[in-house]
């Protein structure tokens, strides 16, 4: 009797831990779900990404360059990073020329090579890379009187002064009320005017320098002026006739090549085909741009024939006086700041646009125009451009603060989050005329302040944020790897976009985002965990 309760007690016994084993699961399960206070997330493991082979820079490479083995190496990459266009040995890029520099890590595409032959030159020996941002090369030809007696030197400035000869001009009289005006009289008259002022002399002939130019001891003896056979006769045999005092002109031509806006372009080849024109060299320092009338020899003069040719190129409302980066080498997701002082030299008060304000920071990649920082017409910004930045020319914008008085000065600071490594690209400055949203944008004023500037790879970040998750994918939806804390050391396998892949010390990976984190130049050996691990290169 005593054997039957005790193994009904133990069956019953049996049967309650069951139900309370199972109440306890089902609750924890319900507390998970439901995300009850207090809750830790749950981590999960990273699981393994399927890979592919992907050809990518061994180095940095510079445009119209040669590749060669040593400069590209076959890495893995995740599936999803690999990029279409991306090259798989290196047997399929050996022998071709880069068109576009390559950085330390980019995979190597195909519409980023040519089967072209290099021109076995580097960016120094170019002279491309001599001509300054936002202007053009121009040659023009000139003989010894042109030039300014043969001693101007590649590094002067000068004066493009045209002498327009025979020019018909009339005086008209007013005749029959609505009828045009009858032309009474007619003269013609020789003009001289000013075509472009204070424009830089890139070469003269094919010499970059003064040296190439052959320009001689200042000591040694002047060349002779020829001299008649004949004291009484006036031409030497097979010379031009000589006048006293004058200068006389080499028996061949030679060019010189300035460096001028678009605008002074078009102007100086519409003069070089319909006048004279002739250098004047400036002194060192002269700035000086003059607003003349030009001289004629008429009674009549020259009214507004010359309206469109001779206008100065003096900045009508803004200028800029200074201009200058912080820093010129980073690394991805360090800022690049700037400060810039801008004055008004007009006679009215100079409106300015409200977005960008000073001081924001814009993100690589994001324009002004995605922002919605559209201006009204007539305001004025400040523009930073970029190499490359074409069809949005100065893509990052900043007002002026606010509207600014004639002869009054304002300084413009702002940066630009860079995401990517490049081993040189060109930065500049320029003064935007705003059209509102249908008319263009007027650029009063380009190329000031041009600098190449270098972005690493980063190496390592430290965490800003009080925590932060890292994420098995660059999205804030993606799966919690493990949780980090200010202070933290990470470091830093690739960026993509505004995320960064990185590492803890205890060999962690996972995505976080950059508004997280300051990343540490690469240089910077302190700030690197000792255990760096091999980064794996970014798509592209």
């Amino acid at each position: 009797m005593n054997s039957g309760r005790s193994s009904l007690t133990m069956v019953l016994a049996l049967a309650l831990a069951a139900v309370a084993a199972a109440a306890v699961y089902m609750y924890a399960n319900s507390a998970q779900e439901e995300g009850t206070p207090g809750a830790q997330p749950t981590i999960v493991a990273p699981t393994a990404v399927p890979m592919a082979d992907v050809l990518v820079a061994a180095r940095d490479i510079a445009a119209e360059t040669t590749v060669t083995a040593d400069m590209v190496i076959v890495k893995q990459v995740p599936v999803g990073d690999k990029n279409v266009r991306a090259l798989t040995v290196s047997d399929e890029a050996v022998g071709k020329v880069t068109t576009v520099p390559l950085a330390l890590g980019e995979q190597v595409l195909t519409t980023r090579l040519s089967e072209q032959v290099s021109t076995g030159l580097s960016e120094s020996e170019t002279f491309a890379y001599e001509v300054p941002v936002g202007k053009r090369a121009v040659s023009v030809t000139y003989d010894e009187v042109m030039g300014a007696g043969a001693l101007i030197q590649p590094g002067d400035r000068v004066d493009v002064i045209a002498l327009f000869a025979d020019v018909s001009m009339g005086a008209a009289q007013q005749g029959t009320p609505g009828a045009p005006p009858k032309v009474v009289e007619v003269e013609t008259i020789n003009a001289v005017t000013y075509i472009v002022q204070d424009v830089e002399v890139l070469a003269v002939a094919q010499a970059l320098t003064s040296g190439d130019a052959g320009v001689v001891d200042p000591n040694a003896a002047p060349t002779p002026t020829p001299v008649p056979a004949d004291p009484n006769a006036t031409v030497v045999a097979g010379a031009a006739p000589v006048v006293s005092g004058a200068a006389v002109a080499r028996p061949e031509a030679r060019s010189v090549t300035l460096a001028v806006s678009p605008e002074q372009a078009q102007r100086l080849l519409l003069a070089s085909q319909t006048a004279t024109l002739r250098l004047a060299l400036r002194s060192p320092g002269d700035t000086t741009v003059n607003d003349l009338v030009p001289a004629a020899d008429g009674v009549f003069g020259v009214g507004d024939a010359f309206d469109d040719i001779n206008k100065p190129l003096i900045p009508t409302d803004l200028a800029i006086t200074e201009a200058e980066f912080t820093r010129r080498a980073l690394s991805v997701g360090e800022v690049l700041e700037f400060s810039v002082t801008l004055k008004n030299v007009s006679t009215q008060t100079v409106r300015t646009a409200e977005d960008a304000a000073p001081g924001f920071t814009y993100t690589e990649g994001t324009a002004y125009d995605t922002l919605g920082f559209v201006s009204d017409a007539g305001t004025y910004r400040l523009g930073l451009n970029v190499e490359g930045a074409y069809p949005t020319q100065f893509p990052y914008r900043w007002g002026l603060g606010r509207d600014v008085r004639p002869g009054e000065s304002v300084e413009v600071t702002g940066s630009v989050k860079l995401m990517s490594a490049t081993p040189s690209t060109q930065y500049w400055f320029g003064i935007l005329l705003e059209g509102g949203e249908d008319l263009p944008v007027t650029i009063t004023q380009d190329g000031m302040g041009a600098a190449s500037v270098a972005v690493s790879p980063a190496s390592a970040a430290t965490v800003d944020a009080r925590t932060a998750e890292l994420r098995d994918e660059p999205s804030d939806t993606g799966v919690i790897t493990k949780e980090v804390a200010r202070g933290d050391r990470l470091t830093v396998l690739e960026t993509r976009g505004e995320w960064v892949r990185v590492q803890t010390t205890d060999r962690v990976e996972g995505w976080i985002p950059m508004s997280a984190v300051t990343v540490v130049p690469a240089d910077d050996a302190s700030a690197t965990p000792a255990s760096q691990p091999e980064a794996t290169p970014a798509g592209t």
